[in-house]
């Protein structure tokens, strides 16, 4: 039951932000606890300033964005948003985290912008390394290995 609630949520925004512009569909958003959501050109968070981190992100991929993916190189240049928002890049050196992306640098290389904005640190999540660089990495993959599968 846990694992198919999880699935749900990770998967909803694809099905119910499909469209091109899924930002008119903001009624159906999940709800902010503690922030605002701030909205990019290719994606939207939900920010708390209180901590520095956000709720959730969501963005949507259509077949002209997944045709492009990997048009542009990842950069890892991690920083603020052109607001300030955001974690600071020192709370994580020495810390034992790892900056996690919640909408992933690859499923925003089909843009430079899009790309660009994917290391803002509203985008940034605090993950342990061997979630990071373990189960969510394997999600990353099998999504990109879905993106491809799509493509053809």
């Amino acid at each position: 039951m846990k694992h198919t609630r999880l699935l749900t949520f990770l998967l909803l925004p694809f099905f119910l932000f499909a469209q091109k512009d899924y930002k008119n569909y903001e009624d159906y958003f999940p709800s902010s606890t503690c922030g605002e959501i701030i909205h990019y050109e290719y994606y939207s968070v939900s920010y708390c300033d209180q901590n520095k981190s956000s709720e959730w992100a969501i963005y949507s991929l259509d077949r002209e964005k997944i045709d492009n993916l990997g048009k542009y190189p990842r950069t890892s240049n991690f920083r603020k948003d052109n607001n300030g928002k955001g974690s600071s890049l020192e709370n994580f050196r020495y810390s034992g985290f790892d900056r996690g992306h919640l909408v992933p640098a690859n499923d925003m290389s089909f843009d430079e912008v899009a790309l660009y904005e994917s290391f803002f640190m509203t985008n940034i999540s605090p993950q342990t390394p061997v979630f990071n660089r373990g189960g969510w990495k394997n999600l990353e993959i099998e999504n990109k290995k879905a993106h491809e599968r799509l493509g053809k």
